[in-house]
C-alpha cells in the first residue's frame, strides 16, 4: 500500500489507519466493492496522497457550514490533496455556533478513522470517474456521492 512519505511525515499517524480501513472496506465489503468495481483497488493504490492547506470551515449564508476534506486530479495525475486544515484532520472540529452550541460534528457520528476512510472513498469515487464535479456550482453533488460511499461502504 501507498502512504505518503514516511514515519516523519506529521500525518503518517492519521492517514495510515484511515488507508487501511478504506482499502479494507473495498477488499472485504462486497457491496462497497461491487459499488466501485474492477480496477478500485489498484486505483486506491497507485493515487498519489498528499496533505495541503486547502482553507479551514466557513460559515454559509444559510447557517451551515462547509469545510473541503479534499481535492482530486485524476486527469493524468492521480492526485489526491487532503486539507492539512479539515475534517481529515480534526473530524469533530471545535466551531463556536452560539451558546449552547459549540460545536458542528462534520463527521456526521462515525468514528475519527472511519470518517477519515470515508473522505478516502470518495475521494476514489473521483478518481475512478465514478464521481463528477462536486465544487463550485456543482457543491451540492459533494454530499450526495458522500452519501453514495456511506451507503455502500459503512453499511
Amino acid at each position: 500500500m501507498f502512504y505518503p512519505g514516511t514515519d516523519t511525515n506529521p500525518y503518517t499517524g492519521i492517514f495510515n489507519p484511515a488507508f487501511e480501513d478504506a482499502y479494507d472496506r473495498l477488499t472485504g465489503n462486497e457491496t462497497c466493492c461491487k459499488f466501485f468495481g474492477p480496477g478500485a483497488v489498484d486505483t486506491l493504490q497507485r493515487a498519489r496522497w498528499s496533505f495541503q492547506a486547502l482553507g479551514r470551515p466557513i460559515k454559509l449564508a444559510n447557517g451551515g457550514y462547509s469545510s473541503v476534506g479534499a481535492s482530486t486530479f485524476p486527469e493524468g495525475l492521480g492526485a489526491v490533496f487532503i486539507n492539512s486544515q479539515g475534517p481529515f484532520i480534526n473530524p469533530t472540529h471545535t466551531l463556536v455556533l452560539a451558546p449552547g452550541r459549540p460545536f458542528v460534528d462534520l463527521s456526521g457520528g462515525m468514528s475519527d478513522v472511519d470518517a477519515r476512510a470515508l473522505i478516502i472513498l470518495h475521494e476514489l469515487g473521483h478518481l475512478t470517474g465514478m464521481f463528477g464535479p462536486d465544487t463550485g456550482k456543482f457543491a451540492y453533488y459533494n454530499k450526495f456521492f458522500t452519501g453514495l460511499v456511506r451507503t455502500n461502504c459503512f453499511q
